[in-house]
């Protein structure tokens, strides 16, 4: 098989969307989102980085020759910062916690965090080729500090850990790049 730099891909533009835990699915690259998820804003210039830890285990025979490797655990996380104030970074980045308020008066009272499982959504596109990552059962399990000053933006570090859904599947990928085939 000839080397192809056309099945070389980019995020070039990319949204991450989350919405609460029985939202519809997509089940393809390019359908339409369920009006519940809601886009996240402006990523940070390092993207989305998606992540798996794997904690294995070697078998070995009475030579200390490994003759198997057994999988123990998994983990996958996605890991962005999102650069925008609104109220969807708010309530993803303080988990637990809602904006209320109306007309410009706005207070969002953080509580310790609970539980706040979600769906969540990655929608990349190089081109004219679309990748979707659906996250069904994810979570918030790590944030970053948020800083105050002249010389930067706030940002909203977060890492999302995917839990496995009703079926077992922990992320779902779709894409409708014909390399795939």
């Amino acid at each position: 098989m000839a080397a192809d730099p056309a099945n070389i891909k980019s995020a070039v533009t990319g949204v991450v969307s989350v919405a609460p835990p029985g939202t519809t699915l997509p089940t393809d690259s390019t359908t339409a989102l369920d009006v519940a998820l809601t886009d996240v804003g402006e990523i940070g210039e390092d993207g989305v980085v998606e992540s798996w830890d794997d904690s294995q285990t070697d078998i070995k025979n009475n030579a200390g020759v490994t003759v198997r490797r057994l999988l123990n655990e998994t983990a996958a996380t996605l890991q962005f910062t999102m650069l925008e104030s609104t109220s969807t970074t708010q309530e993803l980045f303080y988990k637990g916690s809602t904006v209320t308020g109306t007309a410009g008066a706005y207070a969002l009272e953080i509580s310790a965090p609970q539980a706040d499982p979600r769906v969540f959504v990655l929608d990349t596109l190089d081109g004219s080729t679309h990748e979707r990552i659906v996250v069904p059962n994810g979570e918030v399990t790590d944030r970053g500090d948020v800083t105050y000053a002249a010389s930067g933006v706030r940002q909203y570090e977060v890492t999302v850990t995917a839990y496995p859904d009703d079926t077992g599947v922990l992320v779902y990928k779709y894409s409708d790049n014909t390399a795939w085939a």
